[in-house]
């Protein structure tokens, strides 16, 4: 998803130099990009990742999509929401922004991919997820109880070595 999100995020990257500036596409990107990157992969994706890993399903064998599927599914999952984003752009005019904080989520989904990575070799494991929106039961933790936690199944856990290609 990542690699989508920077895909995307260059295309509004072009549209913001267009429209805004360089100067302010450059304005923009140095405040939103680090800010949006380090705090979605810190505050959000990595601990919730994290809880679904250690709650993940233990098995032998388990059967998974292809990778052209899987593509599919992401690639239907993200381009209605750069549609949406899109049209934010044309209702408020301020492409560098969307640019900025697009690719800050892509630079921060592409740190949990690297960190998930280094994990599964710690673990000698393969973590394998089925690719979906979908969101758990209403944390505790949270405020006035509107904020829902992400869910954490759908995570498989398979030693290596054992992964069916």
């Amino acid at each position: 998803m990542g690699s989508y999100g920077l895909v995307i995020g260059a295309g509004f990257l072009v549209v913001a130099v267009v429209v805004a500036g360089v100067i302010d596409t450059i304005v923009a990107f140095a405040i939103a990009v680090p800010m949006f990157a380090v705090g979605m992969y810190r505050f959000a994706y990595r601990p919730s990742l994290l809880r679904a890993v250690e709650a993940a399903v233990p098995t032998s064998a388990v059967a998974h999509a292809s990778t052209r599927a899987i593509w599919l599914r992401v690639s239907l999952m993200q381009l209605p929401l750069g549609a949406a984003l899109g049209l934010l752009v044309l209702a408020f005019g301020t492409p560098e922004g969307v640019a900025a904080i697009w690719i800050g989520n892509a630079a921060a989904l592409l740190l949990t991919a690297h960190w998930l990575n280094e994990l599964q070799t710690e673990r000698n494991v393969t973590i394998l997820r089925e690719p979906h929106w979908r969101l758990g039961p209403r944390s505790s933790k949270s405020r006035l109880g509107r904020r829902r936690a992400t869910d954490t199944q759908g995570f498989y856990v398979v030693p290596s070595g054992t992964r069916s290609a």
